[in-house]
């Protein structure tokens, strides 16, 4: 959801400084396809039939690697547009984060209550969050904590989440990437 409220905002932002959705289309993106790859591993393992697993490096807990890791391909090739470097560098500090925890991004149950996303009463560590790449770990367990889902935006109905030091990265990332390119005459 962050992800796409970052895109909206962007969207309106660029049409409110006269650009246009079109000049988008402009944008030149090498090995696009990895990146829709990436996205295709994340939704099979949050919706897939394994999205309960939560066993350390599990076969879901490496796709999720490994999409992290087709990303930052992605953005090497893509380096020269303006957000990339910002994209690869929050997919870069999620990899790590998730890499030292098992494979899943480490998240505690409190910042969840916090959020209102769940109910306090159906947390427990070393369980994953349904419908996320996320795993209930409590904080002093969690190496690398600063880089977890350590923000949160409590009780604010869809706009409640909690997300990490490399989402804001990413989401900076994609605000610049879609300015760039609604402004971008030449493409």
């Amino acid at each position: 959801m962050p992800f796409l409220i970052a895109a909206f905002l962007s969207g309106a932002i660029g049409l409110i400084r006269g650009g246009r959705f079109g000049n988008l289309a402009r944008l030149t993106f090498r090995w696009s396809a990895l990146v829709l790859l990436a996205l295709g591993l994340q939704i099979f393992v949050i919706y897939g039939p394994g999205k309960l697993d939560s066993r350390p490096y599990s076969f879901s807990a490496l796709l999720i690697l490994c999409s992290y890791g087709l990303l930052m391909v992605a953005v090497v090739a893509n380096w020269q547009i303006p957000g990339m470097i910002l994209l690869g560098l929050g997919a870069a500090l999620n990899f790590l984060v998730i890499l030292v925890n098992g494979g899943w991004m480490p998240v505690t149950a409190d910042h969840l209550a916090l959020s209102g996303l769940v109910s306090p009463t159906t947390l427990a560590p070393g369980q994953r969050v349904l419908y996320s790449k996320d795993l209930i770990v409590d904080s002093q367990e969690t190496r690398l904590r600063w880089l977890s889902d350590v923000f949160v935006i409590p009780r604010a109905g869809l706009l409640s989440v909690v997300f990490s030091t490399g989402d804001v990265l990413m989401m900076l990332g994609l605000f610049w990437l879609i300015q760039f390119g609604m402004m971008d005459e030449t493409g």
